[in-house]
C-alpha cells in the first residue's frame, strides 16, 4: 500500500469499525486497527506461497487487542458482520470483489477497493462497474477506490 492509499483508508476508518478482506501479513491490518474502534480480519492466509498466518500474528502483536482474526474463506466469514467500512484486498478477480460487494451487511456504508487500474487485477475495476447501482466511487489514491453506498 502507498503512503497515498494509506492516508486515505486511515481517514476512512478513523473511530470505526473496519472489516478486513485480504490481510496477508498485517501491512494495512497494523496502521488500520492503530485508529479504527475494531478490525474483523479475514484471510486465508495460504495460497500466496509460504504460509501468512504466523508471520501476520507476530506483525499484529502491539495491536492484537483490536483484531479479531477470522482464519478462513471470506464467503464463510464476511455475510452477517455489521461494520462501517471494509477494505477489499484479495486476488484481483472480479468474481470475488462482486461476491464481496455483493454481500456486505445493509448497514455497511464505505467500502475501500485495493488494486484498481492494475492490470493484472482487471476483475477489480469491472467489479466495481458492475456494482454501481448500490456503490459510487467518491475517492481514490493510487490503486485505492473508496466507495459510498448509494
Amino acid at each position: 500500500m502507498t503512503s497515498s492509499e494509506r492516508t486515505l483508508l486511515l481517514w476512512l476508518a478513523r473511530g470505526r469499525k473496519v472489516i478486513e478482506c485480504g490481510s496477508l501479513i498485517g501491512n494495512s491490518t497494523v496502521p488500520v486497527a492503530q485508529v479504527a474502534s475494531k478490525v474483523v480480519s479475514i484471510d486465508k492466509h495460504e495460497g500466496y506461497g509460504p504460509p501468512t498466518l504466523k508471520r501476520f500474528l507476530t506483525n499484529i502483536d502491539a495491536v492484537a487487542h483490536k483484531v479479531d482474526v477470522k482464519v478462513g474463506d471470506v464467503a464463510y466469514f464476511l455475510p452477517g458482520i455489521d461494520a462501517d467500512v471494509c477494505l477489499i484486498d484479495l486476488l484481483g478477480t472480479y468474481e470475488l470483489t462482486k461476491w464481496c460487494l455483493e454481500h456486505l451487511h445493509p448497514s455497511l456504508t464505505f467500502v475501500a477497493v485495493h488494486d484498481c487500474h492494475r492490470p493484472h487485477c482487471g476483475g477489480v475495476d469491472a467489479a466495481i462497474e458492475a456494482s454501481r447501482a448500490v456503490w459510487e466511487p467518491f475517492g481514490q489514491a493510487d490503486t485505492l477506490t473508496m466507495l459510498r453506498r448509494i
